[in-house]
C-alpha cells in the first residue's frame, strides 16, 4: 500500500498532513465542548495532541491536562527542534 502523500509547509505526517498548516489552524469550539463535558477539575488526557490546537485552548480554560504525541516522544529523546518553532 502506498504511503499517503500531502503537500504544504514543513513536515508531512504519515497520514499526509502538513504539520505547519495544522499549527496555524485555530480551534473551532472543540476545547469549550470538552471543558463543559468533562466538568471543572476533571483531568484530561489528550493522546495524539499534534500541534496542540485543542490542548492549548484547554489549558487557557484552566483544565488539568496531560498529553502525548509524536512531538512529545521526540522531546523525551532530547530532540527539541520542533518545539522551538512553536513556543507555548
Amino acid at each position: 500500500m502506498d504511503r499517503p502523500r500531502g503537500t504544504g509547509p514543513g513536515e508531512i505526517t504519515n497520514d499526509g498532513c502538513a504539520v505547519d498548516f495544522y499549527a496555524l489552524l485555530p480551534s473551532f469550539g472543540e476545547p469549550e465542548i470538552v471543558h463543559v463535558a468533562v466538568g471543572e477539575g476533571t483531568p484530561v488526557l489528550e493522546l495524539g495532541c499534534g500541534t496542540g490546537r485543542i490542548l492549548r485552548p484547554l489549558a487557557e480554560l484552566g483544565d488539568d491536562l496531560s498529553s502525548a504525541g509524536l512531538r512529545f516522544a521526540r522531546w523525551l529523546t532530547g530532540d527539541q527542534s520542533w518545539f522551538a518553532a512553536y513556543p507555548a
